[in-house]
């Protein structure tokens, strides 16, 4: 027990905590028992680092490791309790629809239509999952998007443009 006092003096005498130390070393010191666990400490604590920057930086990385792999447990929650409400429609504050799919949301809104994945819709699902964006039930939930047939406005617009162009054409022409 004396040998850990002293070690503890040694510490404060270089300036730094016998914690911070073996917080530095603790993979190293597993094997070690008696005298080798007290010269390796020794020996350490006599070297010129900051034990007490290297030990906040160790705690402010395995912090955000941490809040990293709670954030992704969040993630795969709301994505499994999304997946769970395939079918179900509902509509973002733009008025715009979202309805949970295979992976995806379908989104029909603004004169579009596509598709989000989950991946990517994270703001989505979290707003989801609060509740903050109303469940919409009926037929007419979703406005079902243009037939592939049916040609979208600019197309036509395009077509009608090219239609005058050749008329000036011939009328140049002739």
């Amino acid at each position: 027990m004396s040998g850990l006092f002293s070690l503890m003096k040694k510490a404060r005498q270089a300036g730094t905590r016998l914690s911070n130390v073996v917080a530095h070393a603790a993979k190293s010191l597993g094997a070690l028992r008696g005298r080798e666990l007290f010269a390796y400490l020794s020996s350490l604590i006599s070297l010129p680092l900051d034990f007490e920057a290297i030990a906040k930086a160790r705690l402010a990385e395995t912090a955000k490791a941490e809040a990293k792999r709670r954030e992704e447990r969040e993630t795969q929650a709301r994505r499994a309790l999304i997946a769970n409400l395939k079918g179900q429609r509902y509509v973002d504050p733009r008025g715009r629809y979202w309805q949970v799919d295979d992976g995806a949301f379908l989104v029909v809104g603004e004169g579009r239509h596509g598709s989000v994945p989950f991946s990517m819709a994270d703001d989505a699902m979290t707003a989801i999952a609060a509740g903050l964006w109303p469940v919409v039930t009926g037929a007419t939930a979703c406005v079902p998007p243009a037939s592939p047939s049916q040609k979208r406005p600019d197309t036509v617009a395009l077509g009608a443009l090219s239609a005058l162009r050749d008329q000036l054409r011939r009328r140049l022409r002739s």
